[in-house]
């Protein structure tokens, strides 16, 4: 468990962040204060938390470019 007073923000990329692993994966993420980039295949889809440290990415796991991750470094 990250301690709450460590300010910086660590980076994470979640592949299938709209199934049910995924959802649970980034809620847990978000307790944790990780910064995320979820990758879904439908944004008006998504059905999980919507949080300022979560940002949406729509796409394929399968096909997606690689300046995906350019962030996540």
């Amino acid at each position: 468990k990250k301690n709450s007073a460590d300010i910086c923000m660590e980076k994470v990329f979640v592949t299938g962040a709209g199934g049910f692993l995924g959802i649970n994966l980034v809620r847990e993420l978000v307790k944790e204060s990780y910064q995320i980039k979820a990758l879904v295949r439908k944004i008006e889809n998504y059905k999980g938390i919507v949080h300022p440290g979560i940002q949406l990415v729509e796409g394929d796991g399968m096909d997606f470019p690689h300046n995906l991750l350019a962030d996540c470094a």
